[in-house]
This record gives C-alpha cells, sequence and structure tokens, in this order.
C-alpha cells in the first residue's frame, strides 16, 4: 500500500517540477508567445501580482495565508493517508503542488509567473491547473460520490 502514495508523491513533484520549469522558461523569455489554437489559446509571460482571479493582496498577506492554507492541507494529507483514502490524498497532494508552485514564485519573484491564456477570460499557469482541477474533483468526490456511497451502503 505505500507504494502508491510514494509514486503519488513522486507524481505530484514532478507536476511541481514541471510547473517551475514552464515558469523559469517564460519568466527568462518575456518576449516568446507560442499559439496553439488562434485565437483562443496562447503561451506568452505575464507577471501576476494579484491572487485568483485577479484580486489583489500584498505579497506577505498572500504568503501568511497560503501558509495557514498549507498547514491545513498537510493536516487534512495526513489524515487521509491515515485513513487509507488514497484518491484524497492524491488531490490533496495536487492542490499542496499547485500552491507551493505559486508560493515559490511570490517568493522569488514578488508576483506569479502567469502563462496561458485564453483571451477574454483569464491567464494562469500550470499550479492553477492542479489546484483549480483538484478542487473541483474533491468537491464531487465529497458531495456526490461519497454521499451515494453512503447511500447504497445502507440498501
Amino acid at each position: 500500500m505505500k507504494g502508491k502514495y510514494i509514486l503519488a508523491v513522486i507524481v505530484a513533484g514532478v507536476a511541481l517540477f514541471l510547473d517551475q520549469i514552464t515558469k523559469y522558461y517564460f519568466e527568462h523569455n518575456h518576449g516568446s508567445r507560442f499559439i496553439f489554437w488562434e485565437p483562443l489559446l496562447f503561451l506568452q509571460f505575464k507577471a501576476n501580482p494579484n491572487i485568483a482571479f485577479g484580486l489583489p493582496l500584498q505579497s506577505f498577506l498572500f504568503i501568511a495565508f497560503a501558509i495557514i492554507v498549507l498547514g491545513l492541507m498537510s493536516y487534512l494529507l495526513f489524515k487521509s493517508y491515515q485513513n487509507k483514502e488514497f484518491f484524497q490524498f492524491f488531490l490533496i497532494l495536487f492542490i499542496i503542488a499547485g500552491a507551493v508552485g505559486n508560493i515559490i514564485d511570490r517568493i522569488q519573484y514578488g508576483y506569479v509567473v502567469d502563462f496561458i491564456t485564453v483571451p477574454f477570460w483569464s491567464i494562469f499557469n500550470l499550479a492553477d491547473i492542479y489546484i483549480v482541477v483538484a478542487v473541483v474533483i474533491w468537491m464531487f468526490y465529497i458531495f456526490i460520490y461519497e454521499p451515494r456511497k453512503k447511500i447504497s451502503k445502507k440498501s
């Protein structure tokens, strides 16, 4: 059983590495622009001093808030491991990997490096994708899958 948890940590570590390597590239190549599906998707550097959805927050407040959230997520990660809830463990790892990726940016640059651009909607990075996808799946799991599983056990 421990093997799959170790593998999950390795996968999340690789995801964090990919986040950081892509951000490093765009941080050091501001003029680069890659068009994937014009005009719907392209990659281009953007310094983001704000938090989610463009909301402003001072970097030191963001870092303090992020450390508190990381503490909570670490506790939930530990509990999911104790309770042998691998799926939740995996999702929490990706939330932590995304948060750590953006915290590294804040500490290193004073802003988050965003580069995935969807015009007329948003600009984001791999860490943001990890967080959003993991949270959405986790909420589905908690509010839809788990209650249905409990109902089917009662039947």
